[in-house]
């Protein structure tokens, strides 16, 4: 199989040998003119000739330089893009952490007032765990009985009840939420002054039962603690009335409540101390 490819090679250098050879011996016997006038003439023969074959070359050489160039300058911008996005993240996250400290000190400047404003003595624990599941509604608190924690102490905030001390431990506590089912507390209706009993429930939400239709009671009215019993400090909001219910067939009519504290993002406690 090579012999033949040789001589078809061989065949090709010969037959163009000849060609040149043909147009040199036309050119040397028909061109009238000097050597340097019939070189100049085979020059311009072979220019215009190679002419497109040049253009072509020229035309890839000036596309390849473009694309490397645009290409060049794609990679560069893009370099750009990314350190400007990394920039804008952390210009961001600063911004994202100056919010998160302004609530913060705006949060703890309430406490701090509200501490200062209340004529009695607290203990300030801050929120370690709550109770996953459905049939307990409690928190857990960094402060034990080594911190002066009892049980039935009352716990609330400054948006208002939290709860009573459940369990104690040394340097930790439960509180019972006044949204459990376990959990009762005397109350009035701050505009007429009707005192209730406000209980917690198994959905976890505060609501009066068992109320006689004579109570003038309204949706929209606030209930705060009654005092009664030397259990909670009077004053303190416990809810908002959203609804009444009456039953036709009974004397009795039940009220659903909006608790006034909002226990999924409550993170500080004031545990009230016994006189």
């Amino acid at each position: 199989m090579l012999f033949p490819s040789v001589n078809r090679q061989k065949s090709w250098l010969f037959f163009l040998l000849v060609i040149l050879i043909s147009l040199n011996l036309y050119f040397h016997f028909t061109f009238s003119g000097s050597l340097e006038e019939r070189s100049r003439f085979l020059d311009g023969i072979f220019a215009r000739a190679l002419y497109p074959l040049q253009k072509l070359f020229d035309f890839t050489e000036t596309s390849v330089h473009s694309g490397a160039t645009s290409f060049s300058r794609m990679l560069e911008a893009e370099s750009e893009n990314k350190k400007m996005r990394v920039q804008i993240e952390e210009q961001e996250l600063r911004l994202y952490e100056l919010e998160k400290l302004r609530a913060d000190n705006a949060r703890l400047k309430g406490l701090v007032d509200f501490k200062q404003a209340q004529p009695l003595n607290f203990i300030t624990a801050r929120v370690i765990g709550r109770d996953a599941s459905i049939f307990f509604k409690t928190i857990e608190i960094d402060r034990g009985f080594e911190d002066g924690i009892d049980n039935a102490m009352p716990v609330v905030s400054p948006a208002g009840v939290v709860g009573r001390v459940l369990r104690v431990g040394p340097k930790a506590s439960n509180i019972l939420l006044v949204t459990d089912i376990n959990s009762k507390m005397d109350a009035v209706v701050q505009r007429s002054r009707t005192r209730v009993i406000v209980g917690g429930s198994v959905e976890g939400a505060l609501t009066l039962r068992f109320l006689p239709r004579r109570f003038d009671l309204r949706q929209g009215d606030e209930l705060v603690t009654s005092g009664l019993g030397n259990f909670f400090p009077p004053g303190f909001k416990i809810g908002v009335v959203l609804g009444l219910a009456q039953d036709p067939n009974l004397v009795l009519q039940q009220a659903e409540l909006e608790a006034a504290v909002d226990f999924d993002s409550l993170e500080e406690v004031f545990v009230v101390k016994q006189k």
